[in-house]
């Protein structure tokens, strides 16, 4: 998976992951999210980035904010041979465990982006 700095967040500062506000993600919102992550990281080459199946840990279709909170928490970790992308995961990892649910996450996001 490709190793976000600060774009990370400014990916989800754009488009939340969650589009219709269910508190899960399915592959649809999935694809439409990734393909501006995508845009984010022009140089990391598709099959780096993050799959749907990556975030879906339980395998049910959806995607939910435990399972996106397991997986910032995982690349965090993973991240921890570059600063830049530690602090990226960092940031967002921070912001999701502060948060109950995608539609408060994006809300502070974007409060802390301006």
């Amino acid at each position: 998976t490709p190793k976000p700095s600060s774009a990370a967040s400014d990916v989800y500062k754009r488009q939340a992951p969650d589009s219709d506000g269910d508190e899960r993600i399915s592959m649809y919102e999935f694809g439409a999210y990734i393909k501006n992550y995508m845009k984010a990281y022009p140089h990391i080459p598709e099959e780096d980035y993050p799959t749907f199946d990556d975030f879906d840990r339980n395998g049910d279709g959806t995607v939910t904010f435990k399972e996106w909170q397991a997986y910032l928490k995982e690349q965090k970790a993973e991240a921890k041979s570059s600063k830049a992308s530690q602090k990226g995961y960092e940031g967002l990892s921070k912001t999701a465990d502060k948060s109950q649910s995608f539609a408060e996450m994006y809300r502070k996001l974007k409060a802390a982006g301006g």
